[in-house]
């Protein structure tokens, strides 16, 4: 009988977030193992979508995400709900430190005392969204408690863990991934449709509200410039960030075309100069290794995690500072060589970032801690 996975992806909201990604992308390839996934509807249809093969119990059946907190609070009762079906010797993995993942695992490893929990963590939520800062104090309290190993990705949160308390030989460091072969343009580059592109949730946290005036900046240099946004965000956040684009007079030339599959995601990114990405918080930076990947430079925030992540292939801005950031985008589209040459060192990243390579690596962590 193979040993079993319990997967916590129950926070899954209306957008590919990182920690979905890298769940979905590392369970593809890990084999060896039973599969079952505690998600909501939606979280079991991009998971299917992505061809992860599992079975699924399933937390709730909204139809749109709306009014995250009173969603995950329930989910997260009803994810209680499934924990009689857990078994002694299951490896529990969550997927995200947000709530609905952690407190059913928690429980989970509480009662059961030969699982193994396993917990993935990204960043650190700011203070000033208290509601999910005080949801991510809270399950990292329980993290501290009663995980097994916690992985991270990136350095800074390693020594985040390891100042709570956790042994350093139970934290590992695992960066998200991509696969080059699916992102690589086939063949010739097609024709730039697009100046800019980002890619990403639309939530403010990723700095979308920043986009109009840079992007009105950006036109005053370069009449007539052209900005895709690409992803899925809650219905008054999109209503709110088409306002604005209209209200600057930008609706020519900023196209808000939201989620995309896949497919049609990375044939857009083919057809783009450069990344876009005003993130204001993150642990790795996804989109800008998936821009990488497929042959575009990116322009963002001088977060602290990118000097690690991404050593060279992006042009980094100090933070709030739209002029810098519409600069950036405009000396790349004015320097068709620098652009090349920016495009190259991202290119030459991608090999250390690869999903198999993960996979395998993350198999391996949970097989070794099984023996011991």
């Amino acid at each position: 009988m193979k040993p079993r996975i319990v997967g916590f992806m129950n926070a899954y909201s209306d957008g590919m977030s990182g920690s979905d990604a890298c769940f979905i992308e590392i369970m593809k390839r890990i084999d060896g193992f039973d599969l079952v996934v505690l998600t909501s509807s939606l979280g079991e249809s991009v998971c299917r979508e992505r061809g992860l093969n599992a079975s699924f119990w399933v937390t709730s059946r909204e139809k749109e995400f709306s009014r995250a907190a009173l969603i995950y609070a329930a989910r997260t009762i009803r994810a209680l709900s499934f924990l009689p079906r857990i078994q002694n010797r299951d490896i529990l993995f969550s997927s995200s430190d947000f709530v609905p993942d952690v407190v059913p695992a928690f429980v989970a490893n509480t009662l059961r005392n030969k699982t193994r929990w396993y917990q993935r963590t990204f960043h650190m939520i700011p203070a000033d969204r208290f509601v999910s800062h005080a949801g991510q104090r809270l399950s990292h309290w329980l993290i501290r408690r009663a995980s097994d190993h916690v992985i991270t990705d990136n350095e800074l949160l390693r020594r985040y863990w390891i100042e709570k308390g956790i042994g350093a030989n139970c934290i590992s460091v695992s960066y998200p991934g991509v696969d080059p072969k699916r992102y690589s343009p086939p063949g010739a580059r097609p024709t730039a449709e697009y100046d800019a592109v980002y890619l990403g949730r639309l939530h403010r946290s990723k700095g979308i509200f920043d986009l109009p005036d840079i992007w009105s900046r950006v036109t005053a240099l370069r009449p007539g410039a052209q900005l895709a946004l690409i992803g899925r965000g809650p219905l008054d956040i999109v209503r709110e960030l088409e306002r604005e684009i209209a209200a600057r007079g930008l609706t020519s030339g900023v196209h808000v075309l939201g989620y995309l599959e896949t497919s049609e995601a990375i044939a857009t990114l083919h057809r783009s100069r450069l990344l876009a990405f005003p993130s204001r918080e993150e642990g790795f930076g996804m989109a800008i290794l998936e821009a990488f990947a497929a042959g575009l430079p990116a322009v963002a925030w001088d977060l602290p995690v990118y000097d690690e992540a991404f050593p060279r292939g992006l042009w980094t801005v100090p933070m709030a500072d739209n002029e810098a950031f519409a600069g950036a985008i405009v000396g790349l589209l004015n320097d068709d060589d620098g652009r090349r040459r920016l495009s190259a060192d991202a290119g030459r990243l991608i090999e250390r970032y690869d999903w198999s390579r993960i996979a395998a690596d993350m198999k391996r962590l949970i097989t070794e801690d099984a023996v011991r």
